[in-house]
């Protein structure tokens, strides 16, 4: 458990993640077990059902960059435009966000 002045462990850091709705446990039944995934619903596309299964090794550098962001820099992705304006106009879009390759025009 961590202390007042010490950071969070790992399970805390997870815990965290959860309890926001970011982060949940999914069974995957083809593997035999259950993972641990980033909620990314919508975040590509409206009406998306999508996660992103985060590795063991990757979960200090999710919460460090919020669940979010980390899934946009893992696949190399910026949230579709409408998710990326609502994000700005929040104040949750970074940096990390921003270095991500523009998405391509698919208006008519």
């Amino acid at each position: 458990m961590a202390t007042k002045e010490s950071q969070p462990d790992r399970a805390e850091k997870l815990d965290t993640m959860i309890f926001a709705g970011h982060v949940w446990l999914d069974d995957d039944e083809d593997a035999g077990q259950i993972v641990f995934a980033v909620n990314c619903n919508d975040l590509w596309a409206w009406g998306s059902a999508d996660q992103e299964e985060i590795p063991y090794s990757e979960i200090e550098r999710c919460y460090q960059l919020g669940p979010i962001t980390w899934a946009c820099v893992r696949r190399n992705l910026r949230p579709f435009d409408q998710r990326e304006e609502a994000m700005k106009k929040l104040g949750t879009w970074n940096d990390a966000l921003e270095a991500l390759p523009k998405r391509e025009d698919t208006k008519p």
